[in-house]
């Protein structure tokens, strides 16, 4: 579709404003568990970010975001206004796919530092259907080391950590070639969780990432 829309908007590095904008903006629909939010849900979102890279004064930055959102609807597809009504702030928005939003999600992630600045954690999101695509895809792309190391260190016998252990395991399998020193660690908790864990449904579970990681 045409998005020559985005160059008159941002004259200067448009494409990788623009990227940033949507990034950013997928992640704050991620953290807010969501595919769809109205844009009074997402405005100040949208114009604090347009005001890091644009210069311009707080009015302007409003107009230019609104602009921006009903060029992002009616023209490029990207976002697009699954309930549209004649106030903009009402209108909702959703990225075209939940598998695009999770990409530039996994995006932001990596791009930002969020895990190894610590202000976000995927430890927590781990079995969380909502989470899945965005974390296969950190991993793929990112160094994913921190978010392993970080849940290896957590996991505990009797936690919700050990239950999911599982869904990690797979994360780990599909990253094993960047992260091989951990595989050891990893090993030492699993058997660790299968001696002390009182709970015989943590022990089936725990076993069977051991048999997946083996």
């Amino acid at each position: 579709r045409d998005m020559d829309f985005y160059t008159d908007l941002f004259p200067n590095n448009s494409f990788k404003n623009m990227q940033l904008l949507l990034r950013r903006l997928a992640h704050y629909f991620s953290e807010k568990q969501a595919t769809k939010l109205p844009y009074s849900a997402f405005k100040e979102q949208t114009e604090n970010i347009i005001s890091r890279f644009s210069g311009l004064p707080p009015n302007d930055i409003a107009n230019l975001a609104q602009t921006l959102l009903v060029a992002l609807r009616d023209r490029s597809g990207i976002l697009t206004g699954s309930k549209v009504y004649d106030s903009l702030l009402d209108t909702e928005f959703e990225f075209q796919h939940k598998t695009l939003q999770d990409y530039l999600t996994a995006q932001t992630l990596k791009e930002d530092g969020l895990l190894q600045n610590q202000e976000f954690s995927l430890t927590d999101k781990v079995g969380d259907a909502f989470w899945d695509k965005t974390i296969e895809f950190y991993v793929k792309i990112a160094n994913p080391d921190y978010f392993f190391t970080q849940y290896i260190d957590a996991l505990a016998p009797d936690t919700s950590l050990a239950k999911n252990l599982p869904h990690f395991g797979q994360y780990f399998l599909m990253a094993s070639d960047k992260s091989p020193h951990l595989a050891p660690q990893l090993a030492l908790k699993c058997a660790d969780i299968v001696i002390r864990t009182t709970d015989a449904t943590d022990t089936t579970e725990v076993r069977g990432a051991i048999m997946l990681l083996s």
